[in-house]
């Protein structure tokens, strides 16, 4: 299975959002608004495609968005060979996977969750996620965090809550990572 990248009717494609974050000393924050910038400016991947064009997009946005240092050739290029190599990876496992597949949605995808969108600054930049990314739109939803190593009783407490939350249709989100 090949992950979704850029259509020609697309803004910036995960990928490339990716690539953004791969950058030395861009924190999230900055490269929100590299994306809200591109975005606005009504740029696709396409207008920054390649290490030159990488290069001179950030040397443009960071005239407006403050922090943004340009990277150097090596540094763009390793960043977009990062962000390659992390899709690359997500479909090689996803080559493995039926039931536990692992997709990516970009700020700027059609189907990014117009809930956390509304978040603008705050938004993730990019989303991992598995099962259906229809349910991050519910009208009802809960985040659910925990501890790694939880007790017996912790456990059995969080399953119950987990059914009570599911049978009343409100969306249960967590995290990937052990505990969430």
């Amino acid at each position: 299975g090949q992950t979704k990248l850029l259509g020609p009717h697309r803004m910036l494609s995960a990928q490339t959002i990716l690539s953004f974050l791969e950058l030395p000393k861009i924190g999230r924050k900055t490269v929100w608004k590299l994306v809200d910038l591109a975005i606005r400016e009504g740029l696709t991947d396409r207008d920054i495609e390649g290490p030159s064009g990488y290069q001179d997009y950030i040397a443009q946005a960071s005239e407006v968005v403050s922090r943004v240092r340009v990277p150097d050739k090596v540094e763009a290029q390793s960043a977009i060979a990062q962000a390659v190599r992390i899709i690359e990876e997500l479909d090689s496992y996803n080559d493995t996977q039926e039931d536990y597949r692992v997709e990516i949605v970009g700020y700027c995808d059609e189907d990014y969750p117009l809930r956390l969108k509304e978040l603008q600054e705050d938004a993730p930049v990019v989303l991992f996620y598995r099962g259906d990314r229809a349910v991050l739109d519910p009208d009802r939803a809960i985040a659910v965090i925990g501890t790694r190593d939880p007790s017996k009783k912790g456990a059995e407490a969080g399953r119950l809550i987990g059914e009570i939350l599911a049978k009343e249709h409100i969306v249960v989100v967590s995290g990937l990572a052990l505990g969430c």
